[in-house]
């Protein structure tokens, strides 16, 4: 269901590690790929009937790998832990609240409310049959809160701060996005824009650089054929001519990221909130915004965040299918 454009992108580092090491990154890229899972839910979620059902489903997926995970982690054999995997969703609290499996370590919460997740998921997948919006904003606000609980009773960090980021190959993005999240959480929402425009930025220019010698990857055109500056002595014409200039360069824009696979509606929303970033120049973010940018609130920013995510891991993905050419 979730394909190499997520999996693909792990990596451990090279130097020495301990086998205690090894199992914390080991949980700490399980816990990365089950928030990606959720944020699919998310996004699935705010959209329309009837597709806003698919959000069960992730919803649900992310929670049984999150058990799953915690699982793994109680001292138990391996045959008992495959005998649990085989039974019921449900059967996962009773196993992990146990006082003989698990004497003193936390306990799983808010059984009653996935129990009601779990019930509607059967009711979509196996059955066919939708459930209303407000049901799954109920599903929505109650998956939140069972990852926001027991992520630091069982891992020892708050979900919020597991960041997607190393999943990013290029270390500007990745920089760019660290410090939109720091703002972010420090209330400095312009500031926090800004470097999420930034960041955005920073992974077109990589994606066109690192594209070049892939003839077979699209490519922005019009930084060739524009690249000198046209000028007719016709002030008119000139006025006319910059005009045109600038909305083929849009249009490049748009078939460009059309051709990377990124859905241009997500990226016109995520324009809404966040400035064009063109350059840094001593320092300063060099941004274009509206006059009535509105705020960014955690849902927005949250969307913001995972489009950029998003958007890196297809422009990755298709790099690493498009060997590069040598003439």
């Amino acid at each position: 269901m979730y394909s190499s454009l997520f999996v693909n992108h792990f990596y451990f580092n090279q130097h020495c590690i301990t086998d205690d090491e090894i199992m914390e990154q080991s949980d700490m890229q399980r816990l990365i790929f089950i928030k990606y899972v959720f944020s699919k839910g998310l996004e699935e979620s705010y959209k329309p009937q009837p597709y806003s059902n698919a959000a069960i489903l992730h919803f649900q997926d992310s929670v049984e790998l999150f058990l799953d995970l915690a699982l793994q982690n109680l001292c138990l054999t391996e045959r008992m832990k495959d005998k649990i995997r085989d039974r019921a969703f449900l059967e996962y609290w009773d196993v992990i609240n146990n006082e003989d499996n698990n004497p003193t370590g936390p306990k799983l919460g808010f059984r009653d409310s996935m129990a009601r997740l779990n019930k509607s998921r059967v009711v979509i997948k196996h059955h066919g049959i939708g459930i209303t919006s407000d049901a799954i904003v109920s599903m929505r606000v109650d998956t939140k809160q069972f990852f926001d609980e027991s992520t630091p009773e069982f891992f020892g960090i708050e979900f919020s701060d597991i960041s997607m980021t190393s999943l990013v190959w290029n270390e500007d993005v990745k920089k760019a996005l660290e410090v939109a999240a720091n703002h972010f959480k420090t209330g400095d929402v312009k500031i926090c824009a800004d470097n999420l425009g930034l960041a955005f930025y920073h992974l077109k220019m990589f994606f066109n650089t690192e594209s070049h010698n892939r003839p077979q990857l699209p490519k922005k055109v019009t930084q060739y054929y524009f690249a000198l500056d046209l000028k007719s002595g016709n002030r008119k014409l000139d006025e006319g001519l910059e005009k045109l200039k600038k909305g083929v360069c849009e249009l490049d824009d748009i078939l460009n990221m059309i051709g990377c696979g990124i859905d241009y509606q997500k990226y016109c929303r995520f324009r809404l909130f966040i400035p064009d970033v063109h350059g840094v120049r001593d320092g300063q973010i060099l941004a274009s915004r509206f006059v009535n940018t509105p705020s960014l609130t955690p849902t927005d920013y949250n969307y913001c965040f995972d489009f950029i995510i998003d958007c890196a891991l297809k422009m990755q993905d298709m790099l690493s299918a498009a060997p590069k050419l040598t003439q």
